[in-house]
């Protein structure tokens, strides 16, 4: 994406890689349809959703990097961890639970030059 995209266009970039019509994305984060297209067409701003918009898209649209976290925050060069949260399609919600889901499943990685453990089959 580049620099010069205007929030409306970053927006309607990020809905439309998510296959959404703006009526979804309007029933997602619970404003009017009309909403989404002024935003979309750089005719208003969305000042009180941009926050929603974020967390919905998981991802900054505005250039501000969000906080990470706290589970990818604690891991950031466990790879597999960096991986599922790096999927910027699936929202940032279920992301976390994957990492959750991971960390219970399998444990951390151990220290030691960042090696993966090998498991045994049942």
């Amino acid at each position: 994406m580049a620099a010069a995209d205007s929030l409306g266009t970053r927006i309607k970039r990020a809905r439309e890689a998510r296959r959404m019509t703006q009526k979804q994305l309007a029933e997602e984060i619970r404003v009017d349809v009309k909403s989404i297209d002024n935003w979309e067409n750089d005719r208003t701003y969305p000042r009180s959703s941009i926050g929603a918009l974020e967390h919905f898209f998981g991802h900054s649209l505005t250039g501000e990097q969000p906080d990470l976290p706290p589970l990818v925050a604690q891991n950031p060069h466990d790879e597999r961890i960096m991986a599922i949260w790096n999927i910027k399609i699936i929202p940032p919600r279920t992301r976390e639970g994957m990492i959750a889901y991971l960390l219970e499943r399998d444990g951390p990685l151990p220290s030691v030059n960042g090696a993966s453990r090998s498991h045994a089959s049942s």
